[in-house]
């Protein structure tokens, strides 16, 4: 369990220090030195514990070259906090920003002096999630400009087929906590299993450092994805991008397509009980409670939501092992993975070229996917089935035209990058562009333009 003793019912503890009364003086130093500069914890802390917590804080930022940390992250190098006052032994974890824009020891860029202010917000939000996610402790400013984050330690271990696998309740409590999450107004947006930790059938949330605050109707025209009118922004597309997929994908190959399947099949079975059918309900609340606020195209708009969300319950709850529905979600599933590794892949590269095989992957997924549906359609089926499908075969044909076009401009700008002279240019280039615009950028001729070193050299100078 996460070893964790605050509630989100009281006000948080806040205030600033002057050096008359937080200073803290070295072995070596004959004066004062002030520490920190402002503070603020969590008012279900004890005084003892808050005190111990600016004690190790102290400590570490005097002593930082000598005191070893737990690891490196992103925006900042992380301790564990021990023996703090009602917290058990592991107690809290320290996050503390960098100072420096290159780690020492790795020579990786790093950022300096992050701000934790969002994921501060983030936090407090969450704690309404108690022991299924990491818990907002306290946060100080230093005097030397350095930024503290302090957050519960959650025990558990990684998700692992072999070592640590999920079962069939672990992955329901994981929908129930992600399902309290968008009821929050909160996306994550980082569920990759390093942020999961499993224990005793729970699967806990942890580093809330990509995660945003959001509107269920404002966040559509913000998010990158984007999404279809009747659809909700929710924390199971991060899930299934970056957990879920990689997870199907590790059983089908250790243990077969049969069991990968009967596992796919009964979370889409718990999805459809514990996420869309809850999200249906809350929606439905947020329409009655605001109808007043919402103009008559937000209304039409959470409407055709709750709707999609009832139809999506309905459907996964009695047909999740049905072939048909198992077929299509494998197949958006596909879709949005593939384009999660692009995306992620485009900025740890930095060149688009490195993407096009993933993205054309995905472009073949959207088009097998439509595909599918059309052929499913000319069969007799349910009435609700037939809703169901209709409704996929929008979201198929939306991401044909959304990463198609992003391949077709990237196609334009290798075109543009080689233009006017391009008769003179070397043929098997010349050839690899003819393919890309005959074949739609598919097949052959994505797979070459990615692995062509000598065209990626020459954009690599452009760019």
């Amino acid at each position: 369990m996460i070893l964790n003793a605050i509630k989100l019912n009281k006000i948080n503890f806040t205030g600033k220090i002057n050096s008359s009364n937080i200073s803290f003086k070295s072995k070596e130093d004959s004066f004062d030195k002030p520490i920190v500069k402002e503070f603020e914890f969590d008012s279900d802390l004890s005084s003892v514990a808050k005190k111990q917590l600016l004690n190790q804080v102290k400590y570490i930022a005097q002593n930082q070259d000598i005191v070893t940390p737990l690891g490196y992250g992103a925006t900042g190098v992380v301790y564990m906090a021990q023996d703090i006052d009602g917290l058990g032994k592991n107690g809290a974890v320290i996050k503390m920003s960098y100072t420096q824009d290159k780690n020492p020891i790795t020579g990786e860029k790093q950022k300096v002096g992050f701000d934790y202010d969002n994921e501060i917000q983030v936090l407090k939000k969450v704690k309404a999630l108690g022991d299924s996610s990491q818990q907002y402790l306290a946060s100080m400013k230093l005097a030397d400009g350095r930024n503290i984050l302090i957050t519960s330690f959650v025990e558990g271990k990684e998700p692992d087929l072999a070592l640590n696998p999920i079962n069939k309740k672990s992955l329901e409590n994981a929908l129930i906590t992600l399902q309290k999450l968008d009821t929050l107004g909160v996306l994550h947006r980082d569920l990759k299993k390093e942020n999961l930790l499993l224990e005793n059938d729970t699967l806990k949330l942890i580093d809330f450092g990509e995660a945003v605050e959001f509107d269920i109707l404002n966040f559509k025209e913000k998010d990158e994805r984007n999404f279809l009118p009747f659809e909700m922004p929710t924390n199971l597309q991060s899930f299934e991008d970056t957990f879920v997929s990689p997870y199907y994908l590790e059983i089908s190959k250790k243990y077969g397509d049969i069991e990968a399947r009967k596992f796919f099949g009964d979370y889409l079975k718990a999805k459809g009980e514990l996420v869309y059918k809850q999200n249906a309900i809350f929606l439905s609340q947020y329409l009655q409670d605001n109808l007043d606020k919402l103009t008559k195209k937000q209304i039409q708009e959470v409407s055709k939501m709750v709707q999609y969300q009832f139809l999506m319950s309905d459907i996964l709850t009695r047909f999740s092992s049905n072939d048909i529905v198992l077929d299509i979600e494998l197949l958006k599933n596909q879709i949005l993975y593939t384009s999660e590794l692009a995306y992620k892949n485009e900025i740890l590269i930095g060149n688009p070229l490195a993407n096009i095989s993933l993205k054309a992957e995905a472009l073949m997924s959207a088009k097998k996917l439509e595909a599918t549906i059309l052929k499913y359609l000319k069969r007799p089926n349910r009435p609700e089935v037939r809703k169901y499908l209709n409704h996929q075969l929008d979201i198929a044909k939306y991401r044909c035209t959304k990463i198609g076009g992003w391949l077709n401009g990237l196609v334009g700008w290798v075109v543009t990058c080689l233009n006017e002279d391009i008769e003179t240019k070397d043929e098997s280039k010349k050839k690899i562009i003819e393919e890309c615009i005959a074949l739609n950028l598919e097949d052959f001729a994505i797979e070459n333009i990615a692995k062509n070193v000598s065209l990626e050299g020459r954009l690599d100078e452009i760019i």
